[in-house]
């Protein structure tokens, strides 16, 4: 019998050195916690941009980048007050409705019968209130200055 020919056990590693390059996606994340942080600790746009700027940002990159930021976050604010507002007009109308069948349904088996019914005046006013409340927050608006203090944590 021939003797099979046994693969070699033995394996060559080759050990390369990758230089990382800076990742231009970090420098960025960086730059914008800055501005986050600076909106943050001054609560004005105008004190935040002047922060960026002596960190080395110029005027014009620094006033759009905080400029940005204020109007993400101003309408991520005005969604969750309209949402708040869609609540509270929900919520207080089923209140409202609620508290006129009360009234309505035992307003009609008095008129039937026993004489007496209810009015349930609270469940109405609060309906009713809540309701207009709801309305006036559909439109909200919000300053430069507002929207810089949110950031602070």
């Amino acid at each position: 019998m021939a003797a099979e020919p046994v693969p070699s056990t033995t394996s060559t590693t080759t050990t390369t050195t990758a230089t990382t390059s800076p990742n231009p996606n970090d420098a960025l994340r960086q730059i914008v916690d800055h501005a986050v942080a600076a909106l943050g600790s001054t609560g004005s746009p105008r004190q935040a941009t002047g922060r960026l700027v002596e960190l080395g940002l110029d005027e014009a990159s620094a006033s759009k980048l905080i400029g940005d930021l204020i109007s993400v976050r101003r309408e991520a604010m005005v969604e969750a007050k309209r949402k708040a507002a869609g609540k509270n007009i929900g919520f207080g109308l089923l209140w409202f409705v609620g508290g006129s069948l009360v009234t309505l349904l035992t307003y009609g088996a008095a008129s039937s019968g026993s004489g007496r019914y209810v009015i349930a005046w609270g469940a109405i006013l609060f309906g009713g209130i809540q309701a207009l409340i709801g309305l006036f927050q559909l439109k909200p608006s919000f300053s430069d200055e507002e929207v810089a203090r949110s950031f602070k944590a």
